[in-house]
Order: structure tokens, then sequence, then C-alpha cells
């Protein structure tokens, strides 16, 4: 495997952000950014993405989820540049990979729902505490 020297600095960023929009409504937000960055004779072009989402909770406890991620359709493509007329060479190509992806999902919970959640069940062992406390 070769590992190409990064020149120069690199950055990334990266927000998520969700919002309750009344009851049973929820909505999400994310962002990401890569700053240029220069590996060995090539140059990778800045990118970033924003994804979106929504999500409706029922009775039920079902969920129905909606999702698109990259919805500019801008942060899957890595484009690379290569310029050096000093050595004969120019390169300038986009790699594109996932794309946008749609996602419809539908989350069912099944089993007893009315489990009492363990931070609010007794253990045998708090009677023996309360003995000892009095």
């Amino acid at each position: 495997m070769i590992f190409l020297p990064v020149k120069g600095n690199f950055i990334t960023g990266n927000t998520n952000h969700s919002f309750k929009l009344g009851k049973k409504w929820e909505a999400a937000v994310s962002a990401t950014w890569n700053s240029k960055v220069k590996m060995g004779l090539a140059e990778f072009q800045d990118r970033f993405a924003i994804n979106l989402g929504l999500q409706k909770a029922f009775k039920n406890y079902s969920k129905l989820s909606l999702a698109l991620s990259d919805i500019f359709n801008t942060g899957s493509e890595f484009g690379l540049v290569t310029n050096q007329p000093e050595l004969g060479i120019y390169y300038n190509s986009i790699y594109q990979l996932e794309g946008q992806v749609f996602r419809l999902s539908y989350n069912l919970p099944f089993g007893n729902q009315k489990i009492k959640d363990k931070s609010k069940r007794s253990a045998g062992s708090d009677d023996i505490r309360n003995r000892a406390s009095n």
C-alpha cells in the first residue's frame, strides 16, 4: 500500500440538529464540509453535504421515517485536480460515489411495552438497604 504525503492543512466540519415539530413529529438536519487537501501531486477539492430527515411516532410506539442524504448531490463527489505543467501533467476528474439516497423506513417494536424501566424496578437488595439504614 502506498501512502501519499498530505501537504498543508485539512479542515473538516460537521453539525447535527434535531427539532420537535409537535407531539409526534421530529425533523433532523445535518451538514458536513471538507476543505481542499493536497496529496502527492493531486489536490482533492472541497466538498459539502446536507442531509434531511422527518419522523412521525404513532400510538403503538411505531415510527415512520423519511430521510434524504446529500440533498444537493455534492457530498459524494470527489473532485481531483493535478496541474503540474513542468511535468507535463494536467488531470481534472470528478469521482462520483454513492450519490443521493432516499430512505423510507417503518419501525414497529414488538414484545411487552409495559415492562418497567430498570431504574424504576425494585430489587431484593432494596429491602436489606432499607432495614440497614433504619
